[in-house]
């Protein structure tokens, strides 16, 4: 596949086109583009870790932001909207998943998790079964 790059300097965002079509790829087509053929052309694919900033920025605490996917999608939505990312990594931390093995959580609101107790109770992680793989 081959592309043609031009820069839009109002955002500072590169148009990658297919050459094919002179269409302006997708933020998905690209993604694709990288996976199958490699590097594209003058751009290099913007993927911040937002978290904190992206609570605050839709008015949000990052409690609300750990403990409500609803609120870590839609901030991190707004943020690629808002600043052109091309990727989202639509993470918060471990005890999100934590909390779904039986964990206690204390979502602070401006502050990261705690965990208020632990689902092993022990150290010995010998007891630990190995999960079956669903293919």
């Amino acid at each position: 596949m081959s592309f043609s790059c031009v820069v839009n300097y109002k955002r500072q965002d590169f148009v990658i086109f297919n050459a094919k079509n002179q269409k302006p790829m997708t933020k998905t087509e690209q993604f694709h583009s990288l996976l199958q053929h490699g590097a594209l052309p003058g751009k290099v694919l913007f993927r911040p870790i937002l978290m904190y900033f992206a609570a605050n920025f839709i008015g949000k605490t990052y409690g609300e932001f750990a403990s409500d996917y609803n609120v870590l999608v839609e901030a991190n939505l707004r943020c690629m909207d808002e600043f052109g990312l091309d990727m989202l990594g639509l993470i918060s931390d471990p005890y999100r998943e934590t909390s779904a093995f039986g964990a206690k959580i204390q979502y602070v609101p401006d502050g990261v998790p705690r965990c208020l107790n632990y689902v092993a109770k022990t150290n010995d992680l010998s007891c630990l079964q190995v999960a079956k793989l669903p293919f």
